[in-house]
């Protein structure tokens, strides 16, 4: 009777440790792919990745782009590389994704849908 109960026992022991432990590989796994706080708007990315380069000049009031392009978009002397990986959003303000002191404020950006997703 003993034995019947010490294997009860361990076996209830080894589902509650391989339970915890799925729990916490979950918990780990959806903190390591959080997006940032622009998510909706896109993902920050390598220059070396970039499908193209935009320039804006002292005219420049849009910026068209297709969703999931990765762009790096040029403003004199400053740059940088953006996913337009966006959640729906299909315009906003460039500012609210550059740098600080990147000087957008007066460019507004249009995302089309990736020509892959128009297929089906």
């Amino acid at each position: 009777m003993k034995t019947r109960e010490l294997i009860q026992g361990l076996a209830a022991g080894a589902i509650g440790v391989t339970l915890a432990s799925g729990a916490f590989a979950i918990d780990s796994m959806s903190m390591s792919h959080q997006r940032d706080t622009n998510a909706p708007l896109g993902t920050s990315a390598q220059g070396a990745l970039t499908a193209r380069v935009v320039k804006l000049g002292p005219g420049s009031k849009y910026l068209n782009v297709y969703r999931n392009e990765i762009v790096t978009i040029v403003n004199g002397e400053k740059a940088f590389t953006w996913k337009f990986d966006t959640l729906g959003e299909p315009s906003f303000g460039l500012a609210k994704i550059a740098p600080r002191d990147f000087g957008a404020d007066h460019v507004h950006v249009y995302v089309s849908l990736d020509p892959i997703d128009k297929s089906w």
